[in-house]
């Protein structure tokens, strides 16, 4: 398993646990964020661990934590917050540091066989060692098999919101409005539980000038209470191509489901409508006056891969372990 610079360096990272694999694209997950010349790699994990150490040789590439800025006015993706940063050991006449080698963002761990996801997070626990840590919360309710996996850029509310609002199912179509990643769309993410039950859940996205349909995923269980949210996680069925134009992200149910949400942003949409299959137009939803975003996002595959001289920090995985 490899991170391989532009120039055809690498650095290899070796999990330290041998019941751990790196396995083919399984089905059903589409091609990740993934900068140069690299591959998208997923780890099979068929058990619940609480981290998984990774080895890699110190003397080719010092490594370095990236921690959530919290100085107020710094801005960073959702997947480079704990994620790392690999730069050359080596100086130049002695002088000066050769620069940077590559990036280790973060990876989404997800059932196999359910809808259930979270982020999962790095530290260096010392030289020649980092950490993928997997959330305790998430490993206490999900069930594995678990697989490992690399994720592209994200357009929508990716925080998970500290209040919840009530929304009745099977009624009525809720939404966001959100400006687009040009590229493929995979997966849509909504956050929150159900209210005494499980239920269903669909997803889909419209774009917002034409009320066009562009992509939507089939049922999925929403397992998951409010007294305990998370995400809830479908893949589209027939993964969209989206230009950088602003979309609806929405999402209904069969049932009552307390959406996560902030008060952010006047920021949030409904229409009546029936539990079922997505319309082709849809029909031209209600702004809430109240100021508040409810958490829904959607993953994107950008749209074209870098080319070297377009690479300004030599960036190389957006997302996965190569």
């Amino acid at each position: 398993m490899k991170i391989t610079k532009w120039n055809e360096s690498s650095i290899e990272l070796n999990p330290s646990n041998k019941n751990i694999q790196i396995v083919e694209r399984p089905t059903g997950f589409v091609k990740g964020f993934n900068e140069g010349k690299g591959i998208d790699s997923f780890i099979s994990l068929p058990a619940k661990l609480p981290y998984i150490d990774f080895n890699y040789d110190s003397h080719r590439a010092v490594a370095y934590h990236q921690p959530e800025l919290n100085d107020g006015h710094s801005f960073q993706p959702i997947h480079v917050i704990n994620s790392v940063a690999f730069y050359h050991p080596f100086k130049s006449n002695n002088e000066y540091g050769a620069g940077k080698i590559g990036h280790l963002y973060r990876l989404k761990i997800k059932e196999l066989n359910g809808s259930m996801e979270t982020w999962c997070d790095w530290t260096k626990e010392k030289a020649g060692i980092l950490r993928l840590w997997i959330d305790k919360a998430f490993l206490a309710i999900s069930q594995p098999p678990y697989i490992i996996y690399p994720v592209g850029d994200t357009f929508g509310y990716t925080t998970l919101g500290a209040t919840q609002d009530s929304l009745n199912g099977g009624s009525y179509v809720n939404a966001i409005i959100a400006t687009a990643v040009a590229g493929t769309a995979t997966t849509i993410s909504v956050g929150g539980g159900y209210n005494s039950a499980t239920e269903n859940m669909q997803m889909a996205i419209y774009l917002v000038s034409t009320l066009a349909l562009k992509g939507s995923t089939p049922s999925v269980t929403v397992s998951m209470k409010y007294d305990a949210p998370g995400w809830t996680t479908g893949t589209i069925s027939s993964p969209p191509v989206l230009t950088a134009a602003t979309h609806y992200l929405c999402f209904n149910t069969d049932g009552w489901f307390r959406c996560a949400k902030d008060t952010v942003t006047v920021d949030t949409f409904s229409n009546a409508r029936t539990f079922g299959a997505w319309d082709a137009t849809l029909a031209t939803p209600t702004q809430f006056a109240y100021t508040q975003k409810w958490s829904i996002y959607a993953n994107v595959t950008p749209a074209s891969t870098p080319s070297i001289s377009n690479i300004s920090s030599r960036k190389l995985v957006a997302g996965g372990l190569l």
